[in-house]
């Protein structure tokens, strides 16, 4: 939508206010060429480490949790250099996330470390304890469009999540995975230089 308004130049200029005046200063590191769009929200700054040439684009939530349900938290999110995450990008950490260079997300990922409980059935599950893992995602992992990656889960340099998936288990480096839940379609030989199709496994792999 334009109506004639030039908004990327706007949210650009944006951006550069932003930068200077509170990303450099409260991020606990905002690198050289970064941006992260100023129509974000980001909760906890000084428990997130950006690096450089990373582009955040506009509706991204991340959130570093410190305290949730009466618990307290040591959360720590890193994003390596060149990384591109998509529109409206959720990425929610009460423990560790750790993104590597190169990455690739679509629009609307949902990337989450942690999951709230569900045992007390007299208790709104909202207000419950969270659980917590840790998410790992390699370099040049591709996340596409829509996928949820949860809990406690590594995800292999160079692999790719189709869209609409949902990452539960870790993949292997240099592999494909996708659907609900995430199973294997393809590996890369390093041998034959080609990706190879994966037939007759489950949904457990």
């Amino acid at each position: 939508m334009n109506h004639g308004f030039p908004w990327f130049s706007f949210e650009r200029q944006l951006h550069w206010i932003y930068k200077n005046v509170v990303y450099k200063r409260h991020f606990k590191q905002y690198g050289h060429g970064t941006f992260l769009s100023p129509f974000s929200e980001v909760i906890n700054m000084h428990r997130i480490d950006i690096g450089e040439r990373v582009n955040i684009l506009r509706g991204a939530w991340i959130i570093a949790i410190e305290n949730y349900a009466g618990d307290k938290f040591n959360p720590s999110i890193k994003i390596g250099n060149n990384t591109y995450i998509g529109h409206n990008v959720t990425i929610s950490c009460a423990n560790c996330i750790e993104i590597g260079s190169d990455v690739t997300f679509g629009d609307n990922v949902y990337i989450a470390d942690n999951a709230h409980s569900y045992e007390d059935i007299g208790a709104n599950i909202y207000k419950q304890p969270l659980k917590l893992g840790k998410i790992m995602i390699g370099d040049r992992a591709w996340i596409g469009k829509n996928a949820v990656i949860a809990n406690n889960v590594v995800i292999g340099e160079h692999s790719i999540v189709g869209a609409n998936s949902f990452v539960s288990k870790s993949v292997d480096p240099y592999t494909i995975v996708a659907g609900n839940p995430a199973r294997v379609l393809k590996r890369y030989d390093h041998l034959t230089k080609k990706w190879s199709s994966i037939t007759g496994m489950s949904n457990d792999n």
